[in-house]
């Protein structure tokens, strides 16, 4: 877990995660920034993007194109774990692809 995007672009997880899970607005490089830098770096790792706020409406009818979902909070739980689950099983099957 990251308090700032920064932190976790410098980081190994940024290769070694199977799931991303991001705010919108967040201090420093913002959700909608690290989506960019994942298309621009070609990261095939899932990302989720969520948000309570004005910014994330926008993206309530057309989720952010690279993004494998957008979440507006609040949101169910059990909802949530089922995207989650469903971004681990495409990031295990592109895994499978490139090993």
């Amino acid at each position: 877990m990251f308090g700032r995007a920064e932190g976790f672009l410098s980081s190994s997880a940024l290769w070694n995660s199977d799931c991303v899970i991001s705010d919108v607005e967040m201090p420093g490089t913002s959700g909608v920034e690290l989506l960019r830098f994942f298309q621009a770096n070609k990261i095939e790792t899932p990302l989720i993007v969520m948000s309570a706020g004005p910014k994330g409406s926008v993206f309530a009818e057309t989720p952010p194109s690279g993004a494998f979902a957008f979440v507006e909070k609040p949101f169910l739980p059990e909802r949530f774990l089922d995207l989650i689950s469903l971004a681990l099983q495409q990031s295990s099957r592109y895994r499978r692809v490139i090993d």
